[in-house]
């Protein structure tokens, strides 16, 4: 298999997910929807996500993480080689787990993600898969933001891969600005590109941008030119964990396949259409056909 796209990053690899019927405020007391219920265990991680989407699409897609024992057992790994994800990049720690986030919503539209991290926070002491990462047309990191992560980049930078940074880069700190400083692409919600704009300004980073802001669609940079893209619509949105993950995915799939960054882009927006229509990250993974089939109107 040719190796498109190499997914970088370790956080926590299994959700579950809580829809509260109330605002959570200060003091307050909420309680949990049954349905999902929260003893459910799905599929994630960020950077998995993006691998699982991008071959969902038919991409190539490698993965290079840290995760623990139970990736073995809970059936992860089964489940990525029926999609065709390339795992030579995976280690395990052992004696560790794969860790677990907590994904709540609530009724008026927020959301957090409280993360119990384990296999993940040793990633650092590992060493990148370098012939995945400077072999591939395309490197896409994702958290945690750390020398790991920092690693792939400059090594698939040095080799002229272009590198694009998922969401929370903001969270490397100091190591922030040489992340932006590498990166060919940077795909970020609104939140997090003003918090990160705080930290290092507007314009440091790549030339090209795309800036989502949930239903309101995303704003697409490159160099001088700006555009805005309309969200597409979901036929229902049942859970918005993971739209992030597979807009990315497929803006970069697209790319990879020679669209402009816009065109690119709304394939993106019509991947998260449908993963936030199911329950878990990678429920609903589209087909590249029915991503431009649901552009075209016709599903």
């Amino acid at each position: 298999m040719t190796v498109e796209i190499v997914s970088v990053g370790a956080w926590a690899a299994f959700d579950r997910i809580l829809a509260l019927d109330g605002e959570a405020d200060d003091g307050a007391t909420v309680s949990v929807l049954s349905h999902p219920p929260h003893e459910e265990v799905f599929f994630g991680d960020c950077s998995i996500n993006v691998a699982a989407a991008a071959a969902a699409l038919g991409a190539g897609a490698a993965l290079a993480t840290v995760v623990g024992d139970d990736f073995e057992t809970s059936g992860y790994r089964e489940h990525l080689e029926t999609l065709g994800v390339d795992l030579r990049g995976v280690a395990i720690h052992p004696g560790a787990t794969s860790g677990w986030n907590l994904n709540i919503s609530t009724p008026g539209g927020s959301s957090f993600c409280i993360s119990h991290r384990d296999a993940s926070r040793f990633q650092d002491s590992y060493s990148v898969p370098g012939e995945l990462v400077t072999e591939a047309r395309w490197v896409v990191v994702s958290e945690s933001f750390g020398r790991y992560t920092l690693d792939a980049a400059r090594l698939a930078h040095r080799a002229g891969v272009p590198v694009a940074l998922n969401g929370m880069v903001g969270s490397a700190g100091p190591l922030a600005t040489e992340f932006l400083d590498i990166a060919a692409l940077l795909v970020i919600n609104r939140a997090e590109m003003d918090a990160l704009a705080e930290m290092v300004g507007a314009d440091h980073g790549p030339s090209r941008r795309v800036i989502t802001e949930g239903p309101r669609g995303a704003q697409v940079i490159d160099g001088e030119r700006q555009w805005h893209t309309q969200a597409v619509a979901p036929r229902r949105v049942a859970d918005p964990t993971g739209a992030g993950d597979a807009f990315t995915a497929a803006t970069v799939v697209g790319l990879s396949s020679g669209l402009a960054l816009p065109e690119a882009a709304r394939l993106g927006s019509s991947a998260a259409s449908f993963v936030v229509e199911e329950v878990g990250c990678q429920t609903n993974l589209p087909t590249r056909r029915a991503l431009e089939e649901r552009l075209e109107g016709r599903l």
